[in-house]
């Protein structure tokens, strides 16, 4: 699996995807960070904006994650962590490749970090990652996966802590003929941002 980092998000590109269609991809997340990043803006409500933006660029939603954040008591919760997909059913399998890109991201170091070590203020340490196809029909999709790791007091007796992990996004199919109207406008604005804020990285 091919795997880079653009900005703060972990991208993989599962099958398919040409060279054009891998740089078209690469160049809308990291305008889309950028725009995101634009508003001084946190959490969820940064990758509310991270996803308009995609919408107007000629990314169209097809499915997305159902919000069910779980308590977690051990860590095996987290190992084992599957998102929730609610749409079209042909994301499923970009759904289920999340968890190569999970193990590869520090979320597991994290949250043990928060299990033994709890903070005394309330934290959360957010995570995105998108992992990409090319579908036997030609249709590029991209699923946009961006995960909340928090800790903070406990409401319940008999823990001094809680530590909550949840998931939100959606998988986004990319029309070609929307975007061929914006490429030039995201190409200049990424130009200058992409020598330090893209990496490959290894899954």
């Amino acid at each position: 699996m091919d795997a880079i980092k653009v900005g703060g998000t972990w991208v993989s590109f599962v099958e398919g995807l040409s060279r054009e269609d891998k740089q078209d991809v690469q160049d809308c997340l990291l305008y889309a960070e950028l725009r995101a990043n634009s508003e001084g803006i946190e959490g969820f409500v940064w990758l509310s904006h991270y996803q308009s933006t995609l919408l107007t660029l000629g990314f169209n939603l097809q499915s997305y994650i159902v919000d069910r954040p779980i308590l977690v008591l051990d860590i095996r919760q987290v190992d084992e962590y599957a998102v929730e997909v609610s749409g079209v059913q042909s994301t499923q399998r970009l759904a289920q490749s999340l968890g190569d890109v999970f193990d590869a991201m520090p979320i597991r170091q994290d949250a043990l970090s928060y299990l033994r070590h709890p903070v005394d203020n309330a934290q959360t340490r957010h995570y995105q990652c998108v992992p990409c196809e090319n579908t036997q029909e030609g249709h590029v999709i991209v699923f946009v996966c961006g995960l909340a790791l928090s800790c903070q007091r406990a409401r319940a007796r008999g823990r001094t802590h809680d530590v909550y992990l949840n998931a939100k996004g959606g998988a986004f199919v990319l029309n070609r003929t929307i975007y061929a109207r914006h490429r030039a406008q995201v190409q200049e604005a990424v130009r200058q941002a992409a020598a330090h804020m893209v990496s490959v990285i290894e899954i």
